[in-house]
């Protein structure tokens, strides 16, 4: 064996892709283990522990055996040569899928993969091993998958609602998401209203979970300082004259590009983990009543006000094109506000406009799109 010296530090030593060695001779496995001990005895090999998995009893017997009779209790120790490790206990299965599903998406549940509790109870039930536990989850959420992609064979888009209200709720935001690229986080959203489209849910939590993970479902806060300035520089005449008599600015921006590039929407597109949020100052009294008034004429007609925030994403280059209030499913008609056209596909984008909001509503907004959704592609009932 050829390791570098470790005089100050403890180390451990896997062997691996020696599991199953069923073509090597004893000999062979003789002169490894002579190698192991001559190392262990070296300088190199004196803070070192060497770990030699293996899958096969007979394979465990045979190298604890030689292990002793070329080095005994300095090569093995005195406690029992062999370690077997059974798995986890099974009381911990559903919290290594939950912790595992986590990690590997970002923050996301069993429910957000298309498991419904008594679903996941009876495979729990069935399931001997924890590798046949996870094995199974995966093949729920394929079957989910492959329903999904059925149903929506002409288009698969992602939905990304945006959030822009006078109060800048990112906190609020923060709070119904998970993970870098603000994934919508159905189990959050549920427990944060009582709006009356939860209760139909909450007997589905899972088929919308597998719907906001399919779709890609995120919620993006979109600040009020671009918001002003891509208006006023990408307003057409008929939204101008409204701003004037409303007593609002019509002059252009020359930041506007720098400002929506800034933005967690046009990182979004690029599909680059959203940064800290920068500290400042926060909008004055001026521009919070000033983006009022764009809420005022958002509840009449948003219109005008998405095509300003289409144009300008176009402008900086992250959509090559864009529809307004178009439809998506057959069985159940419903407009998206900005359906976005990019290199890796069509986005459709919900515009929240409001004077105010907080979390409970932007939840129950999101919630409502996304069941809306689901039925409209008659994945739901």
């Amino acid at each position: 064996m050829n390791l570098p010296e470790t005089p100050n530090e403890l180390r451990i030593v896997v062997l691996e892709g020696r599991e199953a060695l069923t073509d090597v001779s004893k000999a062979e496995l003789e002169k490894s283990i002579h190698s192991i001990n001559s190392f262990l005895r070296s300088i190199e090999g004196e803070k070192t522990i060497i770990a030699w998995p293996v899958n096969r009893n007979d394979l465990a017997e045979t190298l604890a055996e030689l292990a002793n009779e070329l080095g005994s209790e300095a090569l093995i120790g005195t406690q029992e040569p062999v370690f077997v490790f059974k798995g986890p206990e099974k009381s911990d299965f559903i919290n290594i899928a939950n912790s595992t599903i986590s990690v590997l998406n970002e923050g996301a549940t069993i429910h957000d993969l298309g498991i419904s509790d008594e679903m996941l109870s009876k495979i729990y039930n069935e399931s001997s091993t924890i590798g046949r536990f996870m094995a199974t989850i995966r093949g729920e959420l394929l079957k989910s998958q492959r329903e999904l992609n059925r149903l929506i064979a002409k288009e698969k888009c992602r939905v990304w609602t945006v959030v822009l209200a006078g109060n800048d709720p990112d906190t609020d935001v923060d709070g119904l998401t998970r993970g870098t690229l603000y994934a919508a986080d159905v189990d959050r959203m549920m427990a944060v209203t009582n709006a009356n489209v939860v209760e139909d849910l909450k007997k589905i939590p899972e088929k919308l979970g597998v719907i906001g993970t399919f779709f890609d479902a995120r919620i993006i806060h979109f600040p009020m300082i671009p918001a002003l300035s891509i208006v006023r520089s990408y307003a057409d005449d008929a939204l101008k004259d409204k701003m004037r008599d409303m007593s609002m600015s019509v002059a252009k921006d020359k930041d506007v590009l720098v400002r929506i590039s800034d933005t967690n929407l046009a990182h979004s597109f690029e599909n680059t983990p959203i940064r800290a949020r920068k500290v400042g100052t926060k909008p004055g009294p001026n521009t919070v009543a000033s983006f009022e008034k764009l809420a005022t004429i958002a509840a009449s007609n948003d219109v005008a006000l998405n095509r300003c925030i289409a144009e300008s994403l176009k402008a900086i280059g992250v959509i090559d094109s864009y529809q307004l209030e178009q439809n998506i499913g057959t069985g159940l008609t419903r407009r998206t506000d900005i359906l976005a056209h990019t290199s890796n596909g069509p986005i459709r984008l919900e515009m929240m406009w409001r004077k105010k909001t907080g979390r409970a509503e932007i939840a129950n907004y999101v919630l409502s799109k996304l069941y809306n959704y689901g039925r409209a592609i008659g994945y739901l009932k």
